[in-house]
């Protein structure tokens, strides 16, 4: 045992690299040292609990049907509005984590989320049942923030590994929810509770951790390697222009007030037209093709629609949402 505790305190005081915003360069996955680990290790699991009470409800819905006497169209309804919520969620959560930063906007999420999953004991038939999964599908919207999060922990390098590996983990807790509550219903019966208590009992054990969670993640964690996410550091802009686009006359504007063939009003216009500097929309269009040229890269945001691979993998994202009612 002592050995096992000398490895993890050697694992937990390794030294992370950073960049030049205090990303991290590299990983200590059995680490929770601050700021960045335990960042990662707080988005996946926040994500983890919040996709297992998303989805907490759909393994007992064979005994809430029986209870409550309700229909098939009632149950496929209620999936349809837990989704439906979840997409809605989804669009209004990025430009809070931009105002917030991912810390606060994780424990929103996860508190408000809570509420509903606690008082689904409440409903009485199939409408309850369907605005109940509706305001639960909040809980969804913890995907943004959770990949907010690591995005903003670690660099480049790293940053799209990081992003799967908390999202591949975050994605389990609607698998481990069908083993937990199920768990968790028959306990409660062991102990001498109805089912029709049973049920209503279980779906207050995730809505507890959800809340708990969402208030330890605001004194725990922070938002960026700097701390809060008001102290985060931006990368600095720098503007560069080429060489052949930078004007210069040695020699000055000549004295066209010496030519005495000019007029003293077309004197003054060759003199303009001499010392103004115009970029035309057509420079600047040269000047973009050039850049993209440099990068390499031909592939405007219209033109990665038509891309087959991204078409497939927005319908297999699509698809892989669904329900099998009982």
């Amino acid at each position: 045992m002592s050995q096992c505790i000398k490895i993890l305190q050697k694992i937990h005081s390794k030294e992370i690299h950073v960049d030049a915003l205090g990303k991290a360069k590299q990983f200590a996955l059995f680490s929770i040292a601050r700021p960045h680990m335990r960042s990662f290790h707080s988005s996946w699991f926040c994500f983890f609990m919040a996709f297992t009470s998303w989805f907490g409800i759909q393994p007992l819905l064979p005994t809430i049907r029986k209870e409550l006497g309700l229909s098939k169209l009632d149950l496929a309804n209620s999936g349809i509005a837990s989704v439906a919520a979840t997409i809605v969620v989804r669009v209004i959560i990025g430009p809070l984590c931009d105002r917030f930063g991912p810390r606060r906007t994780m424990a929103g999420l996860l508190m408000a989320g809570a509420v509903p999953m606690a008082l689904s004991g409440l409903i009485k038939d199939g409408t309850g049942l369907i605005v109940l999964r509706l305001f639960i599908g909040v809980l969804g919207g913890t995907f943004v923030p959770c990949q907010f999060w690591t995005s903003a922990m670690f660099s480049p390098k790293i940053v799209g590994t990081a992003n799967a590996m908390v999202g591949g983990w975050g994605n389990l807790g609607g698998g481990f929810t069908f083993l937990l509550m199920p768990g968790l219903f028959e306990l409660i019966i062991a102990l001498g509770a109805d089912a029709f208590l049973a049920w209503k009992l279980a779906v207050v054990v995730p809505a507890v951790i959800c809340v708990i969670l969402g208030i330890s993640i605001l004194f725990t964690t922070d938002d960026c390697p700097q701390g809060d996410w008001s102290n985060r550091k931006l990368p600095e802009i720098t503007i560069k222009m080429s060489k052949d686009k930078i004007v210069q006359n040695e020699k000055g504007v000549p004295n066209l007030g010496f030519q005495p063939d000019l007029p003293f009003n077309e004197k003054q216009n060759e003199a303009s037209k001499e010392t103004k500097v115009e970029i035309t929309k057509k420079d600047l269009s040269e000047k973009k093709a050039e850049d993209s040229e440099e990068k390499g890269g031909k592939c405007t945001s219209d033109e990665c629609c038509t891309v087959v691979t991204v078409v497939i993998l927005m319908l297999q994202y699509g698809m892989c949402f669904g329900w099998r009612l009982p």
